[in-house]
């Protein structure tokens, strides 16, 4: 499911799905689809949104956060939306994309 969103609703993602004293273990998304983790949501940031929302002016394309899950472990991916879109095996096994919380 994709849908569209401003800069506050991936403040609440963030803060929904990690608690404030969590230990975050980076990993790549190719990982935790071997490990059994479901895709529960993707949220869709234009580039302008995203640069605000990431507090990083360094973003030129449009981002997507993927929230995945597996019992009562959350993970959470961030990447350029095309990326998502390509899935190429360079970016699904990129570990700097995705934390597990």
């Amino acid at each position: 499911m994709f849908s569209k969103t401003g800069p506050i609703a991936l403040i609440a993602v963030a803060l929904s799905s990690m608690p404030l004293n969590a230990t975050t273990v980076n990993t790549s998304a190719d990982q935790l689809l071997a490990a059994g983790y479901e895709v529960k949501d993707v949220h869709y940031f234009k580039a302008e949104d995203a640069k605000t929302s990431f507090n990083n002016t360094n973003v030129t394309s449009d981002q997507v956060t993927i929230t995945l899950q597996r019992g009562n472990s959350s993970a959470t991916c961030v990447m350029a939306a095309i990326s998502w879109i390509v899935q190429t095996d360079s970016v699904m096994a990129d570990a700097t994309l995705c934390f597990k919380h």
